[in-house]
């Protein structure tokens, strides 16, 4: 056999091992240059629990906002205070059509011992009353009408009281304003207390005590000139006594004054009495000690 047959012959059986190598192997993925999503792009991060349950809301739902707390406007609110300290004197009825105007002109006297009561009316819509300086007689007190639970809130608001039993005999000039929250008004009173006629005496009742605790309570006498002596008829709680304060400068006023720690829980029944030269008055009292 030549070289050349043997050249052919091994020609061919390499062309038919190529042959048959294509024809039988697995078929490959072909290759491309962009990169594997799976092998090269990191997967996104899942969200991590947050502890908080997130619902889906519709986009049209109203969102919610924190609540906060919300401040009045400062114009609604009225300062009494500020309104009284800026008050103006009262104009006369007839020259003002609207209020706050004070109208009750002058107030009656009083006697020293006796139950008074007076009251001071004002237009519009008062808001409040204030004395402003001044007082009023030892032994009165002077607010809205003890009569409000029966009228309407504006006509309560339009009544100032001055009630009680004067104990001294004097002068007292004290001023008096009303406002209506927007502004105020004043006007200058005097209430004259009488002496008394004949001689009294003005506490009507003491108040209770509590066992073992200190007590104090002042009772007020009036009329007849002094000197004046005071006196028990009957048992005061253990361990209380009547002190009268001795007379340095007179005249002076005829005043005593029951102290002491109780012991003993009870209610006591006494007499005091009040003695001025030849006259002389006594009046019942209780104290009550509870525990």
């Amino acid at each position: 056999m030549t070289n050349l047959t043997k050249i052919i012959i091994a020609t061919i059986a390499v062309i038919s091992i190529g042959a048959g190598y294509m024809l039988f192997r697995p078929a490959q993925e072909p290759v491309s240059d962009t990169p594997s999503v799976d092998a090269e792009q990191p997967r996104p991060e899942e969200p991590q629990p947050s502890g908080e349950v997130q619902e889906n809301t519709p986009s049209d739902a109203p969102s919610q906002k924190p609540a906060t707390s919300k401040t009045p406007p400062s114009q609604k609110t009225v300062s009494i205070p500020s309104q009284f300290s800026n008050a103006v004197k009262s104009p006369n009825p007839s020259e003002v059509s609207q209020g706050p105007v004070i109208i009750t002109a002058l107030l009656t006297q009083a006697k020293a011992g006796e139950s008074y009561a007076v009251f001071i009316t004002a237009l519009g819509t008062p808001y409040g009353w204030k004395i402003l300086s001044g007082a009023l007689p030892p032994g009165t007190t002077g607010g809205l009408s003890v009569a409000c639970a029966d009228m309407p809130d504006s006509e309560c608001r339009s009544a100032f009281q001055i009630s009680g039993t004067p104990s001294q005999s004097g002068v007292y000039p004290f001023r008096l304003a009303v406002s209506d929250g927007m502004s105020a008004v004043y006007k200058d009173y005097t209430i004259q207390v009488n002496p008394a006629t004949n001689l009294s005496i003005v506490t009507t009742s003491l108040p209770d005590a509590t066992l073992g605790e200190y007590y104090q309570a002042e009772i007020v006498g009036y009329g007849a000139p002094g000197p004046y002596s005071w006196s028990i008829a009957g048992l005061l709680p253990p361990d209380l006594s009547m002190v009268t304060p001795i007379c340095a400068n007179p005249p002076c006023p005829a005043r005593t004054t029951i102290i002491g720690t109780p012991r003993g829980i009870n209610t006591y029944s006494f007499s005091v009495i009040l003695t001025a030269g030849n006259q002389n008055v006594s009046k019942e009292f209780t104290i009550t000690v509870k525990q």
